[in-house]
């Protein structure tokens, strides 16, 4: 059996770009993650997420830039500022299609690695296959399968 990873550009780089500001802002924080914990969305109305999500702002794109945006009289401020600046820096991040690729391969070696929880006899009859571009349906991001015989 042979499992390939897929990845749908549209969908995946807009995670891809949330998941990299909300770890940056998570870290800045000062918040860590236990392993295979998932990454959970800042809150918003907390000051503490809202210095975060300046200093990553500040680190990004630039202090000047940062200033522009708090100092306005008339702009947002606590919980509305927070979700714009957040919503901006993901909308800087570039996602290329090598991370997008990572991504798909590393969902194939992820049901690779349930699989073999499963039953470890099955390690040499399930193989990676190259990622595949595709687009996500209901219940997600397809995982490829073919299966061959010997």
């Amino acid at each position: 059996m042979q499992l390939a990873g897929s990845y749908d550009p549209e969908l995946d780089s807009k995670e891809l770009a949330r998941a990299r500001v909300d770890s940056a802002i998570l870290q800045a924080a000062g918040r860590s993650l236990l392993p295979g914990e998932p990454l959970p969305v800042p809150d918003m109305a907390d000051p503490a997420m809202l210095d975060a999500i300046k200093t990553v702002y500040a680190r990004e794109l630039g202090r000047l830039k940062l200033m522009s945006r708090t100092l306005n009289p008339g702009g947002p401020s606590g919980a509305a500022l927070a979700k714009l600046l957040r919503g901006e820096l993901m909308a800087a991040q570039k996602v290329d299609v090598a991370a997008l690729q990572a991504l798909a391969r590393q969902r194939a070696e992820n049901a690779r690695k349930v699989m073999m929880r499963n039953d470890n006899t099955l390690a040499d009859r399930i193989t990676l296959g190259d990622p595949a571009k595709t687009r996500a349906e209901r219940d997600g991001v397809p995982l490829g399968i073919k299966l061959s015989s010997k």
